[in-house]
């Protein structure tokens, strides 16, 4: 992983897998990791998105043959200090569904976002 001036290329192998330039972004507020998980054939990228907004990311992954869609699991609360207690035990819980990574993918607010793309 390459990370300067605002833009985080992710490389396997020496082989660009993806990258993304993020501009005006407040440093701190987002953090975003790739790799490639061998066994199970997938590129994984995993976002924090710490901002009280949604974030639309446009993910540039350059691979031969990757799948359209990714599985998508997301851990988030209504803001970023909710947390989870013995009182109110599931106010943050994961959410698994799929998205759509042809093009951008909205991130939520306060939000831990793990995809996992058949590649």
């Amino acid at each position: 992983m390459v990370c300067q001036n605002g833009r985080v290329d992710a490389y396997i192998d020496d082989t660009l897998y993806c990258s993304h330039d993020f501009g005006t972004i407040a440093p701190g507020r987002i953090s975003a990791h790739a790799g490639y998980d061998k066994e199970a054939g997938e590129i994984v990228v995993k976002v924090v998105n710490a901002q009280a907004e949604p974030l639309p990311l446009a993910l540039n992954i350059n691979a031969s043959a990757m799948a359209s869609e990714a599985d998508r699991i997301v851990l988030k609360g209504a803001n970023l200090w909710e947390e989870n207690s013995f009182s109110a035990p599931e106010l943050v819980v994961p959410v698994a569904d799929k998205v759509a990574v042809e093009n951008t993918v909205e991130f939520d607010p306060s939000s831990v976002t793990l995809l996992r793309i058949e590649a």
